[in-house]
C-alpha cells in the first residue's frame, strides 16, 4: 500500500525482488494505493517495474493484483500456482500480454478499465486455463459487443461459471449477441452486467443467473 504521489514504483519493486526469497511462503501480493475493502481507489504511478523477478522468487503465489501501472511489466512472468489475477489501471490493458502468460492454475481473471484493440483478445480466448470466474470491463460499447460475440464460444470460457461484462450499459448488438449464446450462458451460476434498458429480454431467457450491477 503506497500513497498517491510517491512516484515511480520501480525501485520498490526491485527491492521487493531482492527480499522476496525471504517471503517464499507468501500467497497474495497486491500493488494498490487503497487498502482492500476501501472505495475510491487512487491508481499507482505508471512505472511499476519488472514483476517477473518478484514472481519467480515467490513460487507459492496464488493471488496477484495490480492496480494502475504499465502492464508490459507482466511480460515473462511465470507463476504456476497463481489462481487469481486482477488488473486495473489508467493505461490500456493489453490482453495480448495476459494471453501469453504461463498461468496453468488460473481460476479467476479480472481486467478493469480495458481499452484494448481488436487483436488483443484473440490469444487470450484460446487459452485452456481452468478458469472459473471471468470479469472484463471496457467503456467501449463496440468492444462489449465483440466480447459478447467471442467470449462464450472460446476455449477460455469452457469451464467458466461466473461471468461479468462491465463498463457500459449494453446496447442492442451486445444483447443480440448474448441471446445468440443463451444456451451456454444458462450454464453459468452468475452473469453480471451493467443496468440496461434491454435487461427484460435477457432476464426472460437467462432467468435468475442474470444480475444487473447497481449504479454507484
Amino acid at each position: 500500500f503506497v500513497e498517491p504521489g510517491w512516484g515511480a514504483m520501480g525501485p520498490i519493486t526491485s527491492m521487493l525482488a531482492r527480499v522476496a526469497p525471504q517471503l517464499r511462503g507468501l500467497r497474495e501480493l497486491a500493488f494498490t494505493t487503497s487498502p482492500r475493502g476501501e472505495t475510491g481507489t487512487a491508481l499507482l504511478p505508471s512505472q511499476i517495474g519488472e514483476l517477473a523477478p518478484v514472481c519467480r522468487a515467490i513460487p507459492k503465489l496464488e493471488v496477484l493484483e495490480v492496480a494502475g501501472g504499465e502492464f508490459s511489466t507482466l511480460r515473462d512472468i511465470h507463476v504456476p500456482s497463481l489462481k487469481r489475477l486482477v488488473l486495473e489501471g489508467p493505461r490500456r490493458v493489453t490482453l495480448q500480454v495476459v494471453g501469453r502468460l504461463d498461468l496453468p492454475s488460473l481460476e479467476e481473471l479480472e481486467v478493469y478499465d480495458g481499452g484494448w484493440e481488436a487483436a488483443d483478445i484473440e490469444e487470450l480466448l484460446g487459452r485452456s486455463w481452468p478458469l472459473r470466474s471471468l470479469l472484463l470491463e471496457t467503456p467501449d460499447r463496440r468492444e462489449l459487443a465483440r466480447l459478447a460475440r467471442l467470449v462464450p464460444t472460446s476455449r477460455l470460457f469452457e469451464r467458466v461459471r461466473v461471468f461479468e461484462l462491465r463498463g457500459a450499459p449494453l446496447d442492442q448488438p451486445t444483447i443480440d449477441a448474448l441471446l445468440l449464446h443463451a444456451p451456454r450462458l444458462r450454464q453459468l451460476e452468475h452473469f453480471g452486467i451493467e443496468p440496461t434498458s434491454g435487461i427484460r429480454r435477457l432476464a426472460d431467457v437467462l432467468g435468475h443467473i442474470l444480475v444487473a450491477r447497481r449504479r454507484r
